[in-house]
């Protein structure tokens, strides 16, 4: 294992650059316009996959902000409903009462 050891690149790493330095080392011509092209084109997939990486993070943690939101939501409309219980068996209750003593 000396220091001359080919480090290969991830998919994301991968460039034009980087293929004609590899071409040129092993086989001491330009690759062809076709290989070049595939390069670019993994290259800017691997570009694409992190962007899409990055927005399924930012989709995650929206959705767990609104399950945060929607979850105070649901507090307060159980909390409101509880009030509107309260005060109609109240209402109920002095209306019996009324009823019973007319």
């Amino acid at each position: 294992m000396g220091g001359d050891e080919l480090c290969l690149p991830t998919l994301s790493d991968i460039s034009c650059e980087w293929l004609t330095r590899l071409t040129v080392t092993n086989h001491g011509k330009l690759p062809p316009p076709r290989v070049m092209q595939l390069a670019g084109l993994v290259h800017d997939q691997g570009l694409q996959m992190e962007r899409i990486d990055a927005d399924i993070a930012d989709t995650q943690h929206n959705v767990e902000q609104a399950h945060t939101e929607i979850a105070k939501y649901f507090q307060s409309i159980t909390t409101n409903r509880m009030l509107i219980l309260k005060t109609f068996a109240t209402l109920i209750a002095l209306f019996a009462l009324f009823m019973m003593f007319k």
